[in-house]
């Protein structure tokens, strides 16, 4: 195997090795963001719980206080929200970046049989001339001997 050909193959070791790293943290982030709309339908439900309800007798204190705790469910909630937001760019900017490396990786491997396939073109031309050498030195030898 040629020189080049081995060191094209520890690039193409890295390469995977980014790909593989690239794909890991899209996944990561990809769970996590599905933790953050998990979070968010439940502080959904949750302001959703709090209401109050017109055929039940409560105190003006406990309107407040549901009033309140309501509007700071929802800051909670927009701050949720603001937060999924993040996470969703960050994980298409890592499916992205993976889908970049992917296409690397698959240039590389594409390059890397090209140059193999060239390289055994190769081998099979130089056994072919060192076949041809020995029969034209067997075909002089003969006309030597006769």
């Amino acid at each position: 195997m040629s020189t080049s050909i081995h060191l094209f193959k520890k690039c193409l070791d890295i390469q995977q090795q980014r790909h593989r790293d690239a794909m890991k943290k899209a996944f990561q982030s990809e769970q996590s963001l599905n933790q953050q709309r998990e979070q968010l339908t439940y502080l959904q439900h949750a302001i959703n719980e709090y209401k109050i309800e017109t055929n039940t007798q409560v105190t003006s204190i406990s309107i407040i206080n549901l009033v309140n705790f309501r509007s700071l469910l929802q800051k909670v909630f927009d701050l949720q929200q603001q937060r999924v937001s993040q996470n969703e760019n960050e994980y298409n900017q890592l499916s992205l970046q993976a889908a970049g490396e992917h296409r690397k990786l698959k240039a590389m491997e594409k390059l890397l049989e090209k140059m193999q396939q060239k390289n055994r073109l190769k081998l099979i031309k130089l056994e072919q001339r060192m076949l041809d050498d020995h029969a034209v030195r067997q075909y002089i030898n003969q006309r030597q001997d006769a």
